[in-house]
């Protein structure tokens, strides 16, 4: 699955970064949101452990919601 770093590549010139060039990105778009506003900002297909994964799909599905489309 191809993600987007930002919806404002879709208004470049050039096609929006993929592949490692992308996950770089995101990574550093994270770590800069976490040390900033101390936001945290997981994706739970990243997580390895089932465990973890499924206390943080748990965790926000009872204060948010279950996901659905946006």
């Amino acid at each position: 699955m191809t993600r987007l770093v930002s919806r404002i590549y879709a208004m470049a010139d050039t096609p929006p970064p993929t592949g490692q060039e992308a996950e770089r990105r995101n990574a550093a778009a994270r770590a800069e949101v976490w040390h900033r506003l101390g936001l945290i900002v997981i994706d739970p297909a990243e997580v390895d452990d089932d465990f973890q994964r499924l206390l943080i799909t748990r965790f926000a599905e009872e204060n948010y919601g279950r996901r659905g489309k946006v």
